[in-house]
């Protein structure tokens, strides 16, 4: 009877840490049950009342959450991770960098500690130590929202470019983060990063990683910063003359955009491209990003007279008026774009272009 008695308390004593481990988890997502989580399983229900104080900026609430959650479970990082934040938002420097100095014994992957870190290592100018809490940051989040402005820390100087290109050179899973930035300040992170990699004493960052940031830098129409870039990692011009890909050939990598739709088709030949606009309005079917002097270029194109020319300063959005000459303005801007457009309802063939400089 007695045994009988012990296995039921034994028994009583399971289903219970079950029962409050799993509310404890759940909590950690559903604020709803903190209260129900029992005392001694209330690490994660902690962390989620720390987490709430944070978010309402209520620092004491905070502090006492993120310690009972340490006290409640002292080899978790998050908790650890979590009294630091608080400490940050009650203007404790010290006790800050004591919890974060915990929290980071726990290895790598609490983005708060790793964070912390970059941002000290940063202040002392200690970039060779910065970028591994970097590296650490986005190899678990590459789409971090901030991710620019991180990287951008180590793009102000020497020392900090040479940090970021040695980590980028064994191709950590974020390369695409730096290489090919998705923001909606593109082009200004493109410029920036252009201004030193088309430095000729930077040629160590490689032509062949480079490939997707000058790709990126002509698609947006600088050309100019292109080039640059291309002649310090490549040493070689992105085309010997005025005009890239002069021949039409669609395998450069650097060169036409195709402007595609229901109405416009496009049919390779061996000797250039044909287009086919089934629409009845004029439409913009090729471009490219040029890099003329002010002044008047003469446009010549070898094959249908139904295409009509523009340059204009960014992407042309008005048709220009189809004219045999091809004699057009050059504005002086860092942006210019040279097109292509087909007259509704016609089939034009491109074979050669070729522009030289002319009189009005």
């Amino acid at each position: 009877m007695k045994r009988g008695a012990l296995l039921l308390v034994f028994a009583a004593i399971y289903v219970w840490a079950v029962v409050g481990s799993g509310l404890d988890r759940i909590a950690e997502k559903n604020a709803a049950v903190v209260d129900l989580v029992p005392s001694p399983f209330r690490a994660a229900a902690e962390r989620s009342r720390a987490i709430s104080a944070i978010g309402n900026e209520d620092a004491e609430a905070a502090l006492e959450a993120a310690e009972a959650a340490l006290r409640a479970n002292p080899a978790d990082h998050r908790s650890a991770a979590l009294l630091g934040v608080a400490n940050r938002l009650a203007g404790r420097e010290t006790a800050e960098k004591e919890a974060f100095s915990a929290a980071r014994q726990f290895g790598w992957r609490d983005p708060d500690t790793q964070g912390f870190w970059l941002e000290q290592r940063l202040s002392e100018g200690n970039y060779d130590e910065a970028v591994l809490h970097l590296d650490a940051l986005l190899r678990q989040f590459p789409a971090l929202p901030n991710a620019q402005e991180l990287i951008a820390n180590f793009e102000r100087n020497r020392a900090g470019q040479q940090a970021l290109r040695d980590r980028l050179a064994l191709d950590p899973p974020w390369s695409r983060t730096f290489w090919q930035p998705e923001t909606e300040d593109r082009e200004t992170v493109l410029r920036r990063r252009a201004r030193y990699l088309g430095d000729n004493s930077t040629k160590s960052w490689g032509c062949g990683p480079s490939g997707p940031l000058m790709s990126g830098l002509w698609e947006t129409g600088l050309r100019r910063d292109a080039e640059r870039v291309m002649l310090a990692q490549c040493s070689r011009n992105i085309a010997e003359g005025s005009v890239a890909d002069p021949h039409f050939d669609i395998a450069q990598r650097l060169g036409w955009r195709r402007h595609p739709s229901g109405d416009i088709t496009y049919r390779e030949k061996e000797d250039g491209l044909v287009v086919r606009n089934r629409s009845a309005a004029t439409r913009l079917v090729l471009s490219q990003p040029v890099a003329f002097g002010e002044g008047f270029y003469r446009v010549a194109l070898s094959g249908e007279n139904s295409v009509a020319v523009s340059l204009t300063c960014g992407m042309p959005q008005v048709p220009p008026p189809r004219s045999i000459s091809h004699t057009v303005r050059v504005p002086d801007c860092r942006d210019q774009v040279l097109g292509l457009w087909v007259g509704g309802g016609n089939v034009a063939t491109f074979i050669a272009i070729t522009a030289a400089s002319a009189t009005p």
